[in-house]
């Protein structure tokens, strides 16, 4: 699978620092991240532009909104890179430690798998590759190919490479060691890229790098690492192969007893790959490793699946995805003109293309492939000949020279529904007036020449293969009509397609979420109200994100060479956008504040609509927090300050869905809910996102939970944002976050903007006081503070 750089992202994540002592620094992750970052650069064709890295972030929300964020906007290859402790919650799910992660509630502070999962599933890029080096890291393989098929089909084009099983520990040098060292997982992988593997070829895919750190990490008694992957992901083309310099080596003895004997390979076949020449397209296409591949066995026991140039597939499965018999099959082997088209097939170079030549050569091997493939020779268009829709899918059959052509066009509205399955194709097809001759369905994925195709022949409905756009072009003689999902309303592409139009309509793009409950309450508010100018502000952005992303997507479509055969038959409508996009934040601060203190349904339904969205600087509330220990002094004397409350919208927002008692801070009106637990009872509650409140600040007390004391005596859960968390103790984003807000309540404790972990400078002092210098524990008063603030200079980025 050949990669496009420029339109890829990789994320990668580095916790070397924990905040609970509990949980055991690991300077080798630091290390490691940095590695892989180099790694990816110099041997992998990426740019520093097209990598995220975050070194010891501590918000787990504020990680998985990038995560989406960025899943939404890649539509080629995405990367996800995690190095650090891996936990498990309560659900038996495993969980991705952040810097200020609390081990007893991973699940909260930290990141479960299936909310990555969840953000992948959305995610338009063709191949998402996720390697995790931390303990537990197989569950996510079972995450992703569980007893649920939804699982497997949820996450299209996946490929999880794992550092350990679900029950094992990841592997990591010792501490004395670590200074200068990669985890072991990771060292090892870094180590293999920059080495290069002298038998594959000048482009190693995810498959082959997987099986030789595989063998590396096993020689070396270390973890077994796992894999799993969906699609055609595993061929992706991962990093330059820097041990390719010269001709591809035959088989050793040593590899070729883990191979079938030599003599079962045919020689046309073993001659070829052993004259490929790296710097030819027949190196990256066809070379010993596609060789072993094709041949079936590499290892000493018989693998239950293997990749091949147009998928994975089991070797039983072979014939099948080739849509050849045994008679066909044997044709194929022994055909005179292979050796001849395999040499001049280019970098395209695939099974299913092999089998299309030669069928183009041979009217014998064309009548035993399947219809997709054989050779198109059209007197004229194909005739629309009916259409059929429902609220899913759009069916249309064009009667072709070649026979009965029917295309399924999904327009399902929530993507995480199971896509269709190709079993089904020929029973949607039922619903046409005629059967097809064959059935194609269109996948969320791009390939070469236009949206990935999945087909079924009637001849053979128990089979199914991967068809090529430009395939389906040539059957039906002209260019085939395509919407963006986000466009993909069955009534209005039914009626485009009646009226035989040859341009764009406009269509209203269809979000990733349901806003009618913003604009319900915006209808019903009075026209001067903030909470109609929140409400409308939230649904205008959630829109224009998808016109933006619509509109993006279609501009690749157009201005792609290679996809000349799709014809666009809808644009998104931009009408009104960037309406909302000035609206004063004061405004929009109030308006969600009146939202948040509403009890009716519909404010409760906006609320949840917020919950990773770009509203954080305008909700009246941050980031939750959890007293472990209500008999602690500073946390005894707020839980004695609070009053019985009554449910309202904000409640929404707590990530708590049992408890025993509602209770709220007075002085923020903010709700605080009680939960019964063994030896302590916990109360979880909402931080404020400022302190409404003209006594200035009188002290900072660090401890699970950091506290604001006023001069006049009030205490304060310190201001936190959905988007940005505050903790000490070690280098990163949210030690820098929490200096710069004691920084500025210092000089207005009622800050508009207080926490801004984007700041571009604060106080030194104040930052190397929370770096590092502070524990737990301390009480720092005004004076303090400021005595460290003066003393030294500013610290910027």
């Amino acid at each position: 699978m050949i990669p496009d750089r420029g339109r890829s992202h990789a994320v990668l994540i580095g916790i070397s620092a924990y905040a609970d002592r509990r949980l055991p620094d690991v300077p080798a992750a630091a290390n490691s991240l940095r590695a892989v970052e180099r790694m990816l650069t110099e041997s992998g064709g990426w740019t520093p532009d097209q990598i995220t890295v975050l070194d010891n972030p501590e918000d787990c929300r504020q990680v998985i909104g990038l995560l989406r964020n960025l899943a939404k906007q890649t539509p080629d290859a995405l990367l996800l890179y995690y190095v650090g402790h891996g936990l498990i919650s309560e659900e038996q799910q495993l969980c991705l430690t952040m810097a200020d992660t609390d081990v007893d509630h991973p699940d909260i502070s930290g990141i479960e798998y299936a909310r990555i999962r969840a953000a992948l599933r959305d995610s338009p890029a063709r191949v998402k590759i996720i390697i995790l080096d931390c303990c537990f890291s197989g569950r996510a393989i079972q995450a992703l190919s569980g007893d649920d098929p939804r699982h497997l089909t949820a996450v299209q084009g996946a490929f999880v490479i794992a550092a350990s099983d679900s029950d094992r520990s990841a592997h990591v040098p010792p501490l004395e060691r670590q200074a200068g060292a990669c985890t072991s997982f990771t060292g090892e992988l870094v180590d293999l890229i920059a080495s290069g593997i002298p038998d594959e070829p000048g482009v190693l895919t995810l498959a082959a790098t997987y099986l030789h750190l595989r063998r590396r990490l096993i020689e070396r008694g270390l973890p077994e690492p796992n894999c799993s992957g969906t699609d055609t992901a595993a061929g992706y083309a991962f990093a330059n192969n820097r041990a390719a310099p010269g001709p591809i080596a035959r088989p050793t003895a040593e590899q070729a007893s883990h191979w079938r004997p030599a003599d079962r390979i045919p020689s046309w076949l073993r001659d070829f790959a052993a004259t490929s020449r790296p710097g030819t397209p027949r190196d990256v296409s066809l070379g010993e490793a596609n060789l072993r591949a094709f041949i079936g066995d590499q290892g000493h026991e018989p693998p239950t699946q293997r990749t091949l140039f147009d998928g994975t597939v089991s070797l039983p499965e072979l014939a099948e995805r080739l849509g050849l018999d045994r008679r066909g099959q044997r044709r194929l082997a022994s055909h005179p003109a292979l050796p001849r088209i395999l040499a001049t097939s280019g970098t395209t170079t695939d099974l299913g293309l092999t089998v299309r030549r030669l069928a183009a050569r041979d009217p014998e091997m064309a009548a035993l492939t399947p219809l997709m493939w054989r050779p198109a020779r059209p007197t004229g268009p194909a005739a629309l000949e009916a259409i059929a829709a429902n609220d899913d899918y759009l069916l249309c059959q064009w009667q072709a020279q070649a026979g009965r052509v029917a295309v399924i066009y999904p327009c399902e509205h929530d993507w995480t529904r199971r896509p269709v399955r190709s079993r089904d194709y020929m029973h949607l097809a039922k619903a046409l007036p005629h059967e097809p001759d064959t059935v194609l369905c269109l996948g969320h994925e791009y390939g070469y020449s236009g949206p990935d195709l999945t087909a079924v022949d009637a001849a053979h409905p128990d089979r199914y293969y991967t068809a090529e756009w430009q395939d389906l072009v040539g059957v039906l003689g002209q260019a085939v009509p395509w919407w963006p999902h986000a466009l993909r309303q069955p009534d209005r592409m039914a009626e485009w397609l009646a009226s035989a139009a040859t341009s764009a309509a406009q269509y209203e793009v269809r979000t990733s979420c349901d806003i009618a409950a913003l604009l319900d309450l915006a209808e019903a508010e009075p026209p001067e109200s903030p909470a109609r100018l929140a409400a409308l502000h939230l649904a205008s952005d959630i829109r224009d994100s998808a016109v933006t992303c619509c509109l993006g997507e279609v501009e690749h479509v157009t201005e792609t060479d290679r996809y000349s055969g799709m014809l666009v038959a809808a644009r998104p409508s931009t009408r009104g956008m960037g309406r909302f996009a000035t609206a004063p934040a004061r405004r929009l601060r109030q308006g969600w504040q009146m939202i948040a203190d509403r009890t009716d349904p519909l404010s409760w339904a906006c609320m949840k609509i917020t919950q990773g969205r770009s509203v954080a600087e305008h909700l009246p509330f941050g980031l939750e927090f959890t007293i472990h220990d209500p008999q602690e002094p500073v946390a005894a004397e707020w839980l004695a300050s609070l009053v019985p409350a009554t449910s309202t919208a904000a409640l929404s927002s707590l990530n708590t869905a049992h408890f025993t008692q509602l209770l709220k801070d007075p002085r923020t009106g903010l709700p605080v809910v009680k939960q019964d637990g063994y030896p302590n009872d916990t109360y979880t509650g909402l931080a404020p996102t400022r302190l409404a409140t003209t006594s200035p600040l009188a002290e900072v007390i660090l401890d699970d939970v950091i506290w604001i004391r006023t001069a006049d005596g009030a205490l304060y859960p310190a201001p936190r944002r959905l988007d940005a968390g505050i903790t000490f103790g070690y280098s990163g984003t949210g030690p820098m976050t929490l200096a710069v807000l004691i920084d500025r309540l210092l000089d207005d404790i009622g800050c508009e903007d207080p926490v801004d972990d984007m700041a571009e400078s604060c106080s030194l002092g104040l930052h190397q006081g929370t770096a590092g210098k502070w524990g737990r524990g301390m009480v720092l008063t005004r004076d303090q503070l400021l005595v460290i603030r003066q003393s030294t200079g500013r610290w910027r980025r």
